[in-house]
């Protein structure tokens, strides 16, 4: 039983000097040592020959925009004047996909407009535009609020030091028409008399038209400017608008 005990105790310390010696043979050492340097210079290269990725990281198009503007009338029939701030909003979101290896991109998107119009109209329901007689107009205002599908063509510069870009893009926007409404005050008899029509049913649904925007950062300047006519005949009127963009994420 000794005898057994002590071949075994042998034995085991046996592996253990082999597994010491193993542990300390100067030519294996330096040669693990030298896979792993290799191995790390063999990451950083392959980072350094994949420039893309890197480029994806300051190639950060808008994800949301907000632009508010001011909106005007193309082709308006004589005599109907706009006045005051004719104001409306429009707030659009994008998914944006890089063209290749280059700082341009192709972007669609969804959202929601609003524009308003005042002026010396008495009813935008029909074609053509009937007009206030001047001593019974008071006020006017014209509501239109559309669903948009945006599709824009985007430049986004190289990022200055303070990771800042400038950001160009041109589009063509199609739209359709949620809801529409008029509303006018006018003065009879020194009473005041005020009319709501919803629903117009002599605008067309469906409007389109293009776009620019030039913003550095998360401010710019965006106009739009229709392409088709609002009523479905007669008075060619569409729309212009020039604003403030505001970009989110």
């Amino acid at each position: 039983m000794k005898l057994k005990q002590t071949s075994i105790l042998s034995i085991c310390l046996l592996l253990l000097l082999a597994f010491n010696a193993f542990a300390q043979d100067p030519q294996t050492k330096p040669n693990e040592q030298d896979l792993s340097l290799e191995h790390l210079k063999g990451n950083w290269n392959a980072d350094a020959d994949e420039p893309s990725t890197a480029a994806e990281s300051d190639f950060k198009p808008e994800k949301s925009v907000l632009v508010f503007h001011y909106d005007a009338l193309q082709n308006a029939p004589s005599g109907v004047g706009l006045e005051g701030f004719n104001r409306g909003f429009t707030s659009n979101n994008f998914l944006t996909k890089r063209i290749a290896n280059t700082r341009f991109g192709a972007a669609i998107g969804y959202g929601l407009s609003n524009r308003n119009y005042y002026g010396k109209v008495k009813t935008w329901a029909t074609n053509p535009i009937t007009l206030y007689a001047d001593s019974l107009y008071k006020k006017g205002r014209l509501s239109i609020t559309t669903l948009n599908v945006p599709l824009e063509l985007r430049y986004i510069s190289l990022p200055n030091a303070k990771k800042q870009s400038f950001r160009a893009s041109i589009g063509f926007c199609l739209a359709y028409v949620l809801s529409s409404s008029t509303k006018f005050i006018d003065n009879t008899e020194s009473l005041t008399i005020q009319r709501r029509t919803v629903d117009l049913k002599a605008l067309n649904r469906f409007r389109y038209g293009v776009s620019a925007r030039a913003s550095y950062h998360r401010f710019g300047v965006e106009g739009y400017y229709g392409l088709n006519k609002w009523f479905k005949s007669g008075t060619d009127v569409s729309p212009l608008s020039i604003g403030i963009s505001f970009s989110g994420l």
